[in-house]
C-alpha cells in the first residue's frame, strides 16, 4: 500500500495562531476582530472570506462531511472492469475502499493509478488492494483549522471521519474546507444541486433531508427535538417508524411531512406544511424574583432569566428595554431583585413584560469586581446544588439574605464560603455543620448570615459570650474543607438528592476552598485559621 502521510512539519501555525490569538483578545465580541483589519471598506467577497477563516476554529469536520449514506464506497474483492464502471458513474476521483464491511477501510483508490492500468495493462490478475493508498482518519471532533493543516503538511486531499465509537461516519475533503471560506466551488463534474428549503407557497417549503434539523427549526419557527436528532429526514424517519414511500405524508402537531423524493432507504427532498397554530388567550400574571443573567434579543430586546418566587426559573422578555430612556436597564442586571407583571402565552410558554419594579438593585455589587465575582459564585452554586427549575421558599430567601450581605460586606469570600454552607444544609448535606461549637446544641433553624460575624454560636452562648471554642475567624481555611469533603463522603450515602451528585459537592466545596486561599494570599498576607479541636 502506498504511504502518502509524512509526518507533519513542526513549523508554527502562524496564520491561525494570530486568528486564536485575535479570538482571545476580543473574546466579548468577536466582530471586534474585523476592525482589526478594515473590514467595512472591503468588496462583499474579501469580507465573507475574512469571516469564513475566523469562523474555522469553531466548526469540526462533523459539521461539513459527507454523510456515510451518501458515500460512494469500493469493495476490495471488484474486479477492474466493475471498478472502472462504478467510478465513471459516480464521478469521483478518490473513493475510500473497504472489506467485508464499510466500517473497514482498508485503502483510498486513486483514478489516476487505474488510467496507468488501462493505458499499461498488465498480464497479472488485477489485485485493487494493490494500488491503494493509506487512508487518513480523523475523529469527527476535530477543528476545520487543524484538519486543513494536516491535509497541508501530508499533502492529501481526503479524510475519513470516524464517530465516538470507531465507525465510519463519513467523508471530509479539502475542498469542503475552501468552502466554508470562500463559498461553494463548483467545477464540470458536480451536479447542480437544489437549495437546501425552497418555498412553495404559504406556509409549505421543499426541504433538503440532510438540513440540520436546529437550522429547520430556526427557518420555519419551529421547535422539533434537536437533541435526538441531526437532520431533519432523521426526524422525519422516526416519525414513520419504517421505511416511507413516495407521496406518503405523515404530521407531528407541528407541520406535515411529505416524501418528496426517496431513494431506497434514504430519504432525499421531503415536502414540509407548517400546521396553524391554535392559541388560547394571554393571561396576565404577576411575579417577584432575583435577576441571573441576561443577553440580547434583536436590536431592542433583551432576554433575562429570573427565580421568582412562585414559579421558579422564568424567561422573560423586556421589550424596547435595551434603547428605551424612560425606563432603567437595572432590572436585567444579576441579582436585582424585581416585581414583573407579564403577558404569558401557554402555547408559546412566552413571557412578555408589560410593566415592572425594581425593589432592590445592589450598585455595591455592579462596581465592585471582586463583588460582581462572588455574585457569579453564588448565583452558581445554587445552580449547581439545588437549580432554579422548581420555586423553593428557603432557597429564594437564603439568596435574598445573601445578595444584601454581599452588597454590605467587606470580606466577600469569607460570605461565599458560608453560602455554601448554608444552602448545602437546607438540603440536607451536612446537616450536623451548624451546631453551636460551644454547647453542641443544633442551631440550623437559627443560623444566621450576619454581615461582620459569621460564628455560628446558639443564642444563650452568644449571650453569655462564651466565644472560647468557636470559630475564630468568619473565614474558612483549607483544613475546615478538609473536614467537610470528609463529612460529605462519610453522609452521601445516606442522601437521597436526585441530579446532584457527590462529586459536584466537593467541586463546589474545593472552589470555595480556592476562593479563600486566594483571598488570604492577595487580601490578609497572613496564615489561614482552623478549626478547634472540639469541632473536628
Amino acid at each position: 500500500m502506498t504511504s502518502d502521510n509524512p509526518s507533519p512539519d513542526d513549523s508554527p501555525k502562524r496564520f491561525f495562531s494570530v486568528i486564536d490569538h485575535l479570538k482571545k483578545k476580543f473574546k466579548k465580541n468577536k466582530n471586534d476582530i474585523l476592525k482589526t483589519c478594515d473590514y467595512e471598506n472591503l468588496d462583499i467577497i474579501r469580507q465573507e472570506m475574512i469571516r469564513g477563516i475566523i469562523k474555522l476554529p469553531d466548526l469540526n469536520a462533523r459539521d461539513i462531511m459527507i454523510p456515510r449514506v451518501d458515500v460512494f464506497f469500493i469493495d476490495s474483492e471488484t474486479e477492474l472492469k466493475p471498478v472502472v464502471t462504478s467510478i465513471c458513474k459516480a464521478g469521483n476521483s478518490r473513493v475510500p475502499v473497504y472489506e467485508g464491511t464499510i466500517d473497514n477501510i482498508i485503502g483510498m483508490l486513486y483514478v489516476k493509478d487505474l488510467l496507468k492500468l488501462l493505458i499499461e495493462p498488465s498480464k497479472k490478475k488485477f489485485q485493487l488492494k494493490k494500488i491503494l493508498h493509506e487512508p487518513f482518519f480523523v475523529p469527527e471532533t476535530m477543528r476545520l483549522d487543524e484538519l486543513l493543516f494536516e491535509f497541508k503538511f501530508r499533502k492529501l486531499h481526503i479524510a475519513v471521519v470516524v464517530d465516538e465509537y470507531g465507525g465510519i461516519g463519513g467523508m471530509v475533503t479539502l475542498e469542503d474546507i475552501l468552502e466554508e471560506i470562500v463559498g461553494d466551488i463548483n467545477d464540470e463534474f458536480d451536479r447542480i444541486e437544489l437549495p437546501e428549503i425552497e418555498k412553495l407557497g404559504k406556509n409549505t417549503y421543499e426541504v433538503d433531508s440532510r438540513m440540520p434539523i436546529a437550522e429547520f427549526n430556526e427557518k420555519l419557527k419551529l421547535e422539533l427535538p434537536e437533541d435526538e436528532f441531526d437532520t431533519i429526514g432523521g426526524y422525519v424517519f422516526d416519525l414513520f417508524g419504517k421505511i416511507p414511500e413516495k407521496g406518503e405524508s405523515i404530521r407531528d402537531g407541528q407541520a406535515q411531512f411529505s416524501i418528496k423524493d426517496i431513494s431506497g432507504t434514504v430519504i432525499n427532498r421531503i415536502t414540509v406544511t407548517v400546521l396553524k397554530k391554535k392559541e388560547g388567550p394571554m393571561e396576565i400574571l404577576k411575579t417577584t424574583g432575583i435577576a441571573l443573567s441576561s443577553h440580547d434579543s434583536g436590536e431592542a430586546d433583551l432576554m433575562c432569566d429570573y427565580y421568582t418566587r412562585e414559579f421558579g426559573k422564568r424567561r422573560f422578555i423586556f421589550k424596547g428595554l435595551k434603547k428605551s430612556r424612560k425606563r432603567s436597564r437595572s432590572a436585567a442586571e444579576p441579582g436585582a431583585v424585581a416585581s414583573i407583571v407579564y403577558y404569558y402565552r401557554r402555547e408559546r410558554d412566552l413571557h412578555v413584560v408589560n410593566e415592572f419594579n425594581v425593589e432592590h438593585f445592589y450598585p455595591s455589587i455592579s462596581g465592585d469586581r471582586r463583588k460582581i465575582m462572588h455574585l457569579c459564585f453564588i448565583l452558581e452554586s445554587v445552580e449547581k446544588t439545588c437549580g432554579y427549575d422548581m420555586p423553593d421558599e428557603a432557597t429564594y430567601g437564603l439568596l435574598r439574605s445573601g445578595l444584601d450581605a454581599l452588597s454590605k460586606s467587606d470580606r466577600p469570600a469569607s460570605l461565599s464560603s458560608f453560602f455554601i454552607l448554608r444552602l448545602l444544609n437546607n438540603h440536607g448535606i451536612l446537616s450536623d455543620i451548624h451546631s453551636c461549637k460551644s454547647c453542641g446544641r443544633e442551631i440550623v433553624s437559627t443560623f444566621m448570615m450576619d454581615i461582620v460575624d459569621f460564628r455560628p454560636l446558639c443564642g444563650p452562648c452568644l449571650a453569655a459570650g462564651r466565644t472560647d471554642a468557636c470559630l475564630q475567624s468568619g473565614i474558612l481555611s483549607k483544613t475546615a474543607m478538609d473536614y467537610m469533603e470528609e463529612s460529605l463522603s462519610r453522609k452521601f450515602s445516606a442522601i437521597n438528592h436526585d441530579g446532584f451528585g457527590e462529586r459536584d459537592m466537593l467541586d463546589i466545596l474545593f472552589n470555595a476552598s480556592l476562593f479563600i486561599e486566594n483571598y488570604y494570599h492577595t487580601e490578609l498576607k497572613s496564615k489561614p485559621f482552623i478549626f478547634s479541636e472540639q469541632f473536628r
